[in-house]
């Protein structure tokens, strides 16, 4: 399993960014083999499909779970239909490196670290 943080930018000290499509850059978290890695947005100033394009390279990724503060309303069918579970943080401030804490303790179980 692979799961995606849209991020302000490419560290762990950013915060998750409000807006999936233009976010800055995605943390990949692979919960399995405790990886992170960064992918910074190609798409993030494309005036139009952002989100879809950043989708398409992040299914290319293996990614399962996509963790944003929002989803256009135009993505959200894409996701449902790509079976991409779409998680919504709220709180601005949560940065990469807290969040990436908190999962690390949610799968610890199941993959034993």
């Amino acid at each position: 399993m692979k799961i995606a943080i849209a991020a302000s930018e490419c560290s762990f000290s950013a915060t998750v960014d409000s807006h999936f499509g233009h976010s800055h850059c995605f943390v990949i978290f692979e919960p399995d083999s405790d990886t992170v890695s960064f992918i910074p947005n190609p798409y993030r100033d494309a005036t139009e499909k952002a989100g879809e394009m950043a989708l398409q390279m992040l299914l290319k990724q293996g990614v399962s779970k996509i963790i944003s503060l929002d989803f256009g309303k135009q993505i959200q069918p894409m996701m449902d239909q790509q079976k991409v579970q779409m998680i919504i943080v709220n709180s601005a401030m949560l940065q990469v490196e807290e969040l990436i804490s908190m999962l690390r303790k949610t799968y610890q179980n199941t993959y034993n670290f």
